[in-house]
Parts: C-alpha cells; structure tokens; sequence
C-alpha cells in the first residue's frame, strides 16, 4: 500500500495536534513542536511533543527515545514533524537532524523552518545531504503551525535579507519604470504587486499618454522589461543563492525526470524557458542533443549561447513563444522563471501547453528561499519594496501553478519540495 495524499495530511494534522500539547521549559517564547513515527504505508507508530517527559525535551528526541523503548526500528519510516529539526544543542545533547541521520528514518515531512538563523534551513540541508527524502507540509497547513507560533517566530523578525542583497537593491519594476520615463512617459511608479503582468503596466501607463507613444507602448514595455532582466541577472552568480552550495539541486532535477520517465532527457527535444545567462546549463543541460534556449534579455542570453554553442537560440518572451512549433517539444523546462515580476504566469502555461507535445512533461519551479547574513538559508519571496522575506509565498505560488496546468488538464500534476526550490510538474494530455 503507498502512501496516499490524504494520509500524507492525516498524518501532518496529528503532528500539529501533539504540537499543541507542547510545553514550554521557561518564561521564554519557545516553538510548539510535535512530531510523530510512521511506517512507509503511513501507519502511525509512536508520537510526541515537546516537553512530554521533561523540561526542554525536543518531540524528535522524544519520539525516537519511544520509539527505542517499545522495541520499534525507526530504519525505512518516516518522520512528521512540525518544525525544521534543530542543528545545535547544549553541552553534551546531540541535535535532533544528526539522531535523525543517524536514525535510518528514510523519510521526513517538515513543517515550518526554524527562524532561527543559526538553525534556519540547516536542518532541511543535513538531512537532504544524508540522501533522506524531505519534503514540506502544504502551504495551509505551514500557516496554521506558523500563526500557532507567531510569538516564538517574532523573536527572530530582524533575520531577513541584508540592504546589500541584489534581490533588494535590483528591483525589477525599478528598472521598468526608469526605462519607461526614458522613452517619455512622464510616470512617478507603476504599482506594486507580486501579480502585476505587464499587460496590466500598459494599462497603467496608456491612461493620458500621447497618440504616439501609446502606439509604441507595447513595445517599450517588453524592451524594459528584457533590460531589467539583464541588470539584474547578466552577471547573476550562486553566491546568494541556495544552489551554490552544491549540486544537489541538479541530482533533484534528475530524479524527477526519472520519476517521469524520461531518465533519458538528453536524447529529447528540450526546451529550456528563462535560461538567464546560462548558469544552470553546465551538467544538466550541456550534453542535451536537441535543445532550445530562450531568454527576453539579450546580453544574458548571449551569455548562455556561449556555454551552450549548439542551441537553439530564441529571444523571446514566455508568454508569447511565436517562433516554437506547436508540439515540437518532448519535455519544457522553466526554473525560477515563473516567480519572476510583470510576468503573466497564465498565459506562459498556456504557450507550455502549445509547444509541449501529447505527452509531453512540463516541469517548473519556483524558488524557495535566498541565502542571507552568513550563509543562512532565508524561506519565502521578497515582499515588494522591502527587505522582509514573506514564508509562505512560494508554497502559493506553487499552488496557483499547479492549479493552472490541472486545468489546461495536464496529467499526473504534481508538486515536490527540493533544497532550495518547489517544483511544479505534470504531462500534456495525449
């Protein structure tokens, strides 16, 4: 029997139910955490939460000590737990990923991670590096553990991206604006939102504007936009992001296509949209016999070309793939594009569907999450004209995401959490 879905949140909600029995060892904010022992069909073997037994307990110390006790081997189960598990202890304690490690758990499901920054995201990463399967609870249920904890999670408010990040200081819809004020537009911002397209920025714009510039708007919008592209990710590097610590982010990438039956994704069409400036390309795409690459932003794009020299090259937008055939392509490749700003996520899954074959697998992703002050791993998206780090977004990001392919009736849709990025994916229908 596999594990269902359903009983994937049966046992999501029991963790959170322990969790709320936790029991704080001092005065101090502290997380309420519950976790809970299951086998791989998902039947409940042993639970816990913190502070069951005694003052500071952690629930997976408690849980793995129960599990010892009534003679259950924790090899090959899984882990439910409602909070990342911690990467440091006091004197003489042993944290709670390196038991996991240790433990031949297979398996684990964590739900929120931990603000705190010496722990944030560590934990997820030693248990990923261990070759242990990890995934997320759903966006839902991350809010209900994070509203549960909101006091012990505003102790750590301040731990968000520093001023000098690139992903603050280069803001997409900066760059647009001042491109769009060049060419006339006499503008003091377009507005702020995560779902803003660039159709709704000519609409914005066209109010007022002259008969000659409203005929070229259109234009000089997609223009500005491929130039905020290319300041922002031209010279792009992993140095604030997740994937520079190792190429695990590939490995993953690889063993979802295994999962969707093209192990041999080299020898098929492939198309790869919002290849930035090629970074990713080097052991993953490189050795791809038939690949297109496409970029709006033309010195990154360039850039790409160079670590690709036998693609396809396509300038274009991914809203509008006008020089792709229609089901030309066996699989589509989208990494990080999707969450990027004035981008019209609806109508690129709608040109996903046209270029894509019968058959065919789109899979993309979304990021989730930066690294921050000393290489700590920072979740979420970065709200609009701040520096503060919104958790939850990408797991509704990833949402809408899959909502739209379920219903341009892609098959087998489906979302899985990687170390530092969500993926989306599903197969056109033949």
């Amino acid at each position: 029997m596999e594990l269902t879905d359903e009983r994937k949140l049966e046992l999501m909600q029991s963790a959170i139910k322990q969790a709320a029995l936790s029991r704080a060892e001092d005065s101090r904010d502290h997380p309420r955490v519950g976790a809970v022992l299951a086998d791989k069909e998902g039947r409940e073997l042993v639970t816990a939460y913190r502070g069951e037994r005694g003052t500071g307990d952690h629930a997976e110390f408690l849980l793995l000590e129960k599990a010892k006790e009534r003679g259950i081997d924790p090899f090959g189960c899984i882990l439910v737990v409602t909070l990342e598990p911690c990467t440091t202890r006091g004197p003489g304690k042993v944290p709670c990923a390196t038991r996991i490690r240790e433990s031949g758990i297979e398996r684990v499901f964590i739900g929120m991670l931990d603000p705190n920054p010496p722990i944030l995201g560590r934990g997820e990463t030693i248990l990923r590096w261990a070759d242990i399967a990890v995934e997320r609870f759903p966006g839902f249920l991350i809010k209900e553990i994070e509203r549960d904890n909101a006091r012990f999670i505003q102790r750590f408010k301040h731990a968000h991206l520093p001023e000098s990040s690139r992903y603050v200081q280069t803001r997409i819809t900066e760059v647009v604006t001042e491109e769009i004020r060049k060419s006339g537009f006499i503008i003091e911002g377009i507005p702020m939102d995560w779902d803003l397209t660039l159709e709704d920025v000519k609409e914005f714009c066209d109010a007022g504007a002259p008969e000659s510039l409203r005929m070229r708007l259109g234009d000089i919008l997609k223009n500005a936009r491929a130039e905020a592209f290319d300041r922002k990710y031209e010279n792009y590097t992993y140095e604030e992001d997740v994937r520079g610590l190792g190429l695990r982010w590939r490995n993953e990438i690889r063993d979802l296509l295994v999962s969707l039956d093209a192990a041999e994704y080299t020898r098929r069409r492939v198309i790869d949209v919002g290849i930035g400036n090629g970074l990713e390309a080097p052991r993953l795409l490189d050795s791809i016999r038939a690949l297109t690459i496409v970029d709006i932003a033309e010195r990154s794009l360039k850039r790409a070309a160079r670590i690709l020299p036998t693609a396809r090259i396509v300038q274009s937008e991914a809203e509008s793939l006008g020089d792709i055939e229609s089901g030309s392509q066996d699989i589509y490749l989208s990494f990080r594009t999707y969450q990027s700003s004035l981008f019209d996520r609806g109508q690129a899954i709608r040109e996903a569907h046209r270029v894509t074959r019968q058959g065919g697998i789109v899979l993309v992703s979304v990021s989730n999450g930066f690294l921050g002050r000393d290489g700590a791993f920072v979740p979420g998206h970065v709200l609009p004209r701040s520096s503060i780090v919104d958790r939850n977004r990408p797991f509704e990001l990833a949402e809408e995401i899959r909502r739209k392919l379920s219903l341009f009736r892609f098959e087998g849709v489906g979302v899985r959490t990687g170390s530092g990025e969500i993926f989306i994916y599903g197969r056109r229908a033949r």
